[in-house]
């Protein structure tokens, strides 16, 4: 979901029901991609490079001064409620 809505640019939304929440790990990550816009430790350092450079043109387009990662977690990903 994350690189479908960061790197490729499409549209997701992401439904969930209580039921489906099994323990509290599940909550925080949720917890945090909806106050952050991202999750800590979703990627590894040797994941994010591949992931991230196709952001490099359009993040030099767009004057970001940030990380990549802050480009695609902040710039890319748009939660709406």
């Amino acid at each position: 979901m994350m690189q479908w809505a960061g790197i490729d640019n499409e549209q997701v939304l992401f439904i969930f029901e209580d039921y489906q929440i099994l323990d509290n790990s599940f909550l925080q990550s949720i917890n945090s991609l909806l106050a952050a816009g991202e999750i800590p430790g979703l990627y590894s350092p040797e994941e994010l490079d591949p992931l991230l450079s196709p952001l490099r043109d359009q993040a030099s387009q767009d004057s970001h001064q940030g990380t990549m990662y802050s480009y695609f977690a902040k710039s890319r990903c748009f939660l709406l409620f």
